[in-house]
């Protein structure tokens, strides 16, 4: 879903088909005919839809992700094409003539608007290398200089009159309201620029300039973008390494820095030392250092603040502390701008405690306008303890009275084989498994005397440790966070193989609470040959949300060319995290 100022948009999942209501001005829930849509009050043109209806002209494309500006609307198809549609203000359409579209108010310029989705034709002109958009009835590719025709758009990202568009290859394109530097562009490129002339106006201001062709932001051509994210007048962009790139208005420390000096000024606008600070801008992406050390796969940009996650789910807050938007609760102490006291920021990015204590992890997250929202991995629950802790710790460190001994084989590591005591009666009352090995035709040699001496192999001396752990508390032991997906991996599959579901459902929760970039393609791996389906659905929906960082991982390219099916799931189900999430509960359902 994506949220405009008075008009939503939502994806459903299986075709991709685009569904809008809310305000209906300005065409932006794609609808040419308003005719019996409700209105309020008694204004003929506050007219609205109260109830989601499909776009019209969406549903004969399969629509990958929707954005929203603040009148306007982007979607991005799954061959790469971007629809748009809404106020034609700014040049936000990316239409160079508006000539032909209809007009919301008595005047034509900035109320122009386009009532029918639109393919939007992103060109660069081989003779003058200049960028430019066109208006296209047919399918369109983009060609960057004669760049690869599959360099397609896989990501848009609306602000009020500004937009991102990210290509398959790592490249970011720009265009819109030129005002605040958000573009990202150098502020001696004035090829291409518009003014949009107001109703009644016969002077120009720079604030109305805009550039309605969409230009590549060359500050960002070095580094390949994974993800990028537009607030009302400034972005950010993540790298697939991790890094954050900030730029556009420097207002309530939303690019992350408490040092203002060197930034550029609307000096129309810094008419006063009060109105000076709302005026400061970063014209050119500039890394957060911030969020040095921190491995971020998502950003997200509300109007003056920003929430950022981290490779292992941790997420940092900054920006306006209004409201308690940040989530870091006291906020007595942090600077304010300019006269406003109450108007408290937070220049640097800070961990959100709340969300640090969770037992899930954050896979996504979103900024509003003044509240943020996080998206945390589904929590199973855990089976309840069904013995004394107390007396299955005393039979378990106490081997007088075993009458099972395990030899554990550690071939793999090294090791010579490790004698480990168990007791008969807590095995068979515990597992299934054994009770069959140990009483019924698949018994050891020797299962029936009073002493049984059984072979393990395949399975580390440590994990089968663990694995007793369990047998006699109905607990795992603690494990050092820093080991943990190691270990619960090898457990994951001795669990599987001795067939202790219960135990299998428990390492499941875990390894999916330490779900991160550099284990979830061997996790997603452990988990499908163990047959681990849950645990196997929230990898592939990590591996899906964060895939712009993983794809040049070299231990998570090991993985797809040893398991084609990951490769082949991954190409044909390049949709969002969330229908694909709901096609796998689906198909375990």
């Amino acid at each position: 879903v994506a949220c405009g100022h008075r008009h939503s948009l939502a994806l459903t999942k299986g075709h991709g088909c685009v569904l809008a209501w809310g305000s209906a001005r300005h065409g932006v829930l794609g609808h040419g005919d308003l005719t019996g849509l409700p209105h309020e009050d008694q204004d003929d043109s506050a007219v609205f839809q109260p109830t989601p209806s499909i776009v019209p002209g969406t549903d004969k494309y399969e629509v990958l992700q929707v954005a929203c500006g603040y009148s306007h609307n982007l979607v991005v198809t799954r061959t790469g094409d971007v629809l748009a549609w809404g106020s034609a203000k700014y040049g936000v359409l990316g239409l160079v003539d508006r000539a032909g579209l209809p007009s919301w108010g008595s005047s034509h310029g900035c109320d122009a608007y386009q009532p029918k989705p639109t393919v939007v034709r992103f060109v660069m002109e081989r003779s003058t290398k200049t960028p430019c958009a066109v208006v296209a009835a047919e399918t369109a590719s983009l060609c960057a200089g004669g760049a690869a025709a599959d360099s397609t758009i896989r990501q848009v990202a609306c602000g009020d009159y500004h937009n991102l568009a990210m290509t398959h290859t790592g490249a970011v394109w720009s265009w819109g309201r030129v005002h605040c530097g958000v573009l990202g562009l150098p502020l001696n490129q004035q090829d291409g620029l518009v003014h949009e002339l107001l109703p009644g106006q016969t002077t120009l201001t720079d604030d109305q300039l805009y550039r309605p062709t969409p230009t590549l932001v060359p500050a960002l051509q070095p580094h390949i973008i994974a993800q990028v994210s537009c607030g009302s007048c400034h972005n950010l962009a993540v790298t697939s390494h991790g890094d954050v790139y900030a730029w556009g208005r420097a207002y309530c420390g939303v690019l992350g820095s408490e040092d203002r000096a060197g930034l550029s000024s609307d000096e129309k606008t810094a008419s006063t030392d009060w109105t000076a600070h709302r005026s400061q801008y970063q014209p050119n992406p500039t890394l957060l250092a911030g969020l040095h050390g921190h491995h971020v796969v998502q950003a997200s940009c509300g109007e003056y603040h920003n929430l950022a996650v981290t490779q292992n789910g941790t997420v940092l807050a900054w920006g306006s502390a209004s409201y308690g938007m940040l989530g870091v609760g006291e906020v007595s102490g942090l600077p304010h701008e300019g006269i406003d006291e109450s108007d408290v920021y937070q220049p640097n990015p800070v961990i959100v405690p709340g969300l640090s204590c969770v037992k899930s992890a954050v896979v996504s997250v979103a900024s509003g306008t003044s509240h943020s929202v996080a998206v945390l991995l589904p929590r199973y629950i855990a089976p309840e303890t069904s013995f004394e802790e107390d007396i299955a710790q005393g039979m378990m460190h106490d081997p007088t009275f075993a009458d099972v001994e395990f030899v554990v084989s550690d071939a793999d590591e090294g090791g010579a084989p490790v004698s480990v005591m168990a007791h008969k009666a807590m095995l068979c009352a515990r597992s299934e498994y054994f009770r069959r090995q140990l009483t019924g035709s698949l018994r050891e040699a020797g299962a029936g005397s009073a002493s049984v001496r059984i072979e393990v192999v395949d399975i580390p001396s440590w994990a089968f440790q663990i694995v007793l752990h369990w047998i006699y508390t109905d607990k795992l032991p603690v494990i050092d966070h820093s080991t943990a997906p190691a270990k619960l991996i090898a457990v994951l599959r001795a669990s599987d193989k001795l067939q202790l579901l219960k135990l299998k459902a428990l390492v499941q929760i875990q390894l999916a609470e330490h779900l991160c970039a550099s284990n979830a393609a061997e996790v997603w791996h452990c988990a499908h040959n163990a047959n681990a389906q849950e645990l196997e659905a929230s990898a592939f929906m990590y591996i899906l949300t964060h895939f712009g960082v993983l794809r040049s991982n070299p231990a998570f390219q090991e993985v797809c060319m040893a398991n084609p099916e990951l490769a082949s799931m991954l190409l044909t189900n390049m949709t969002s995290p969330e229908e694909t999430l709901l096609q796998k509960r689906k198909k375990l359902a």
